[in-house]
């Protein structure tokens, strides 16, 4: 691990505080001890034993329903060119709770913000997200930009690695630049189980997932996280 991430690093039972300087300094921050590797693998494994490519098996925390789906950037059905499956509505809450909780404590607020229930105009989208092989992308964004707008608190996104490089891909992957621009590959040292926050004015996203490898649409093969992301309610 280069020294950029190592100074990035920092165990989930350090302060709050110091998790704070440290986003603030770099404009992300890598977690660990949060999950243990053998529980996010178990997950996986679940999520591997339910995937088909077009079934939509998990059910929503709130009333948005939304089918698994597969965006490419030829299709031009976001604003936000980008390769991935999305499976909404968790059928573990449990890790998804321990994520928000973090985010939000991290952003000052009180854990169960916009978790449980909307809250000041502000709901949790709860969702794994498989890059797939073959190709799986995000480009560049910060999430402010793309949500459009931002709570009072601030805007994080925590990121649950799910997958490692050099286990379940090859190359590619998630990335993000400093304040200063510097490229910092997020993949890097990181292990399954790691969790890396990026702030909301961040820029970041996801190199292509083995680009030069035969497509796997029957599989979750590929990168795969869990995020809880902060939107806005909207009537």
């Amino acid at each position: 691990m280069n020294d950029l991430l190592a100074a990035a690093s920092l165990d989930h039972n350090e302060p709050f505080w110091k998790h704070r300087g440290t986003l603030e300094t770099f404009g992300f921050l890598r977690v660990t001890g949060l999950f243990e590797r053998e529980e996010v693998l178990r997950i996986r494994r679940g999520l591997e034993s339910l995937f088909t490519p077009t079934a939509d098996f998990v059910e929503p925390i709130y009333h948005r329903k939304s089918a698994q789906y597969l965006r490419d950037e030829d299709h031009g059905e976001s604003r936000l060119a980008r390769r991935v499956r999305m499976f909404y509505g968790p059928p573990d809450p449990w890790l998804f709770q321990r994520l928000a909780h973090f985010r939000n404590q991290l952003c000052g607020v009180h854990p169960d913000w916009a978790f449980s229930r909307p809250e000041d105009g502000w709901w949790t989208a709860c969702h794994f997200n498989h890059y797939p092989r073959g190709g799986g992308f995000l480009n560049a964004h910060t999430d402010v930009d793309y949500v459009r707008d931002e709570p009072m608190h601030g805007y994080c996104q925590p990121v649950l690695y799910m997958s490692q490089r050099g286990e379940d891909f090859a190359t590619g992957g998630g990335w993000a630049l400093t304040a200063n621009d510097a490229f910092v590959d997020l993949e890097e040292g990181r292990e399954i189980g790691d969790v890396v926050i990026v702030g909301g004015r961040t820029i970041h996203g996801v190199r292509a997932v083995d680009s030069e490898a035969p497509a796997v649409p029957d599989a979750l093969v590929g990168r795969v996280v869990a995020i809880t992301t902060p939107l806005r309610v909207t009537s």
